[in-house]
């Protein structure tokens, strides 16, 4: 990963909670330089107890494998591929209006 921009908080409003989740404004942007011919597999997990789950759209498209988006390797060699994704994150029952710090944190592997 040579770099990634994740929200360093997320403010949930009584609306997001009446709702049951939080729609981040801003996509999730992270940028990755690989030579695994397979690709790669890019993960998010959550570190609030705020939170159930994930929701992951890969914005151009891309295949979504659980809270997981795969990264497809087109041509042999070192590679350089931004990731931008849309992401909804599910609150857990008896969740409040609040800030939420460091919701997610991002994982590489291979394919």
């Amino acid at each position: 990963i040579e770099r990634q921009r994740l929200p360093q908080s997320v403010v949930v409003s009584e609306t997001d909670v009446q709702r049951g989740y939080v729609d981040l404004e801003q996509p999730v942007e992270i940028g990755i330089r690989t030579n695994h011919a397979a690709g790669v597999l890019l993960g998010l997990s959550l570190n609030a107890r705020e939170l159930e789950s994930v929701d992951v759209r890969e914005a151009r498209g891309g295949e979504v494998r659980d809270a997981s988006v795969f990264v497809p390797q087109p041509e042999r060699g070192l590679q350089a591929h931004t990731v931008s994704l849309k992401v909804r994150l599910r609150l857990a029952p008896g969740t409040a209006p609040g800030t939420i710090a460091y919701p997610l944190t991002v994982s590489l592997s291979p394919a």
